[in-house]
């Protein structure tokens, strides 16, 4: 039994290192690899700018997934539901949910009324501002759980009833 427990512990620590870098390792390429490379690459910038949010909206897909792995993976490892890693995992949610549901949105209406008009072309800068700041803050934040390695896992004798 207690072997079996030491395999499912190695489980769960494999998973929650491999969740982080997968989303990690996401935000890190769309942001910082693929989405300048279109952009320097291709003549055509509003095509540039549809493949990047394609690629954003996949990497936000990811962000979702992994962090629906994350949270009951860590309630399982810690017996409690916000530790200082839940709160992280939460807060980059949020934060990908924003950038996904409520700025590319915007910036998508922004760019279908034509970015030839200064004041659209101005809000449009604005938003698009705001959603770098937030992927620089999620990557942060993922950057720090990965950097911070595997939580203490929390013996049976210690546990909350």
């Amino acid at each position: 039994m207690r072997e079996r427990s030491r395999t499912i512990d190695q489980a769960a620590a494999v998973s929650y290192r491999l969740l982080l870098m997968i989303w990690g390792g996401a935000l890190l390429y769309s942001g910082y690899v693929a989405a300048p490379l279109l952009f320097a690459q291709l003549a055509d910038r509003q095509l540039a700018g549809a493949l990047a949010g394609s690629l954003f909206h996949a990497t936000a897909l990811i962000g979702y997934l992994a962090a629906v792995l994350l949270l009951p993976l860590l309630w399982w490892w810690q017996q409690r539901w916000w530790g200082w890693r839940q709160r992280l995992v939460m807060i980059a949610l949020l934060l990908v949910a924003v950038g996904d549901r409520l700025l590319q949105p915007q910036m998508a209406a922004l760019k279908s009324l034509g970015l030839t008009d200064p004041a659209v072309a101005s809000q449009f800068a604005r938003w698009h501002g705001s959603a770098a700041i937030l992927h620089l803050l999620v990557t942060l934040l993922i950057l720090l759980l990965v950097a911070t390695g595997t939580p203490a896992r929390q013996p049976v004798a210690q546990r909350k009833a």
